[in-house]
Order: structure tokens, then C-alpha cells, then sequence
């Protein structure tokens, strides 16, 4: 269970009883030393037990991650410098393999095709290395390498 700490009303960040100011000084439980070391050696667990999000139905509940958001949080807290170019809401959680249906505006002719293949039609040269955003990274950055030696 989470600790919540009240903090009094004089050192409240806007009225906050969670938020504490800048600059008070306060004194910290063993209990709270120890979770904050908890936290600082696992962001997998810092994530689990301390993100919330508001669900539509339940309100206010302790955030779960999915496996592609446990590895991008994996990759992000390894690589401090992560750029990682993605929209909101833009299918994140699907795999190369969703099967998406595409219709022909003209003949209104409909197929079915994967993402992946989609994308190898859109973008071309597009080849899945893993499913582990880590493992990729560096396996990009290695094909990147050659590629630069190949150049000169």
C-alpha cells in the first residue's frame, strides 16, 4: 500500500495536502526512506505501485502497464536520451500482425492486410527486427554504423 503523507496546511504547494512547497524542510520516516530507495532501484516498481490514471468506470485506480509500455518505460529509463516519435492514440499496442482492412476509394474494393505490410507498401524497405523495442534499438544503431562505413 502506498504511504500518503498529509502535509500541514502552512507548507501546501496550492492547497494541496499531497503537494508539499519548495524549500520546507521535512523530516523523513525510516519507512518513507526505505520506499523512496524501493522506488529509486526499480522504476518497474515505482510505475506499479505509485502511477494512477482515472478509469472511465472506476475512477481513480492504480496504473497497470501493458507488455510494449513496460518495455518502452524499460528502454526509456536505460536510455536517457530515448526519442521516441509516437501520437497519441495511435495504435501503439498493436501488433505487425493486426490484420487492418483497407477499401479502394474508386473501385470500392476492400482487402485485408496486416500493418506491417501495410507499412511495407507505404514506406517501403521496412523490416521487423524483434518485438523488443531494446533489442532493436541496438541492432539499429548497429545497421546505422555499417551503413555510414558502407558510405565512405
Amino acid at each position: 500500500m502506498a504511504m500518503k503523507v498529509i502535509i500541514p496546511k502552512d507548507q501546501r504547494y496550492l492547497g494541496d495536502p499531497l503537494l508539499k512547497r519548495s524549500a520546507v524542510k521535512y523530516n523523513y520516516t525510516k519507512e518513507e526512506v526505505e520506499e523512496y530507495r524501493k522506488c529509486k532501484r526499480s522504476v518497474k516498481y515505482f510505475t506499479e505501485k505509485y502511477f494512477k490514471i482515472v478509469h472511465v468506470d472506476k475512477g481513480l485506480i492504480t496504473y497497470k502497464p501493458r507488455n510494449y509500455q513496460r518495455k518502452l518505460v524499460r528502454l526509456i529509463h536505460k536510455n536517457r536520451f530515448a526519442i521516441i516519435k509516437q501520437a497519441r492514440q495511435s495504435g501503439k499496442c498493436v501488433h505487425k500482425n493486426s490484420l487492418i482492412r483497407l477499401r479502394n476509394k474508386k473501385t470500392k474494393e476492400i482487402i485485408e492486410i496486416t500493418i506491417g505490410e501495410f507499412y511495407n507498401i507505404m514506406c517501403g524497405n521496412f523490416t521487423v527486427i524483434d518485438d523488443d523495442p531494446i533489442k532493436d534499438s541496438n541492432k539499429l544503431k548497429s545497421k546505422k554504423r555499417n551503413r555510414k562505413k558502407l558510405k565512405k
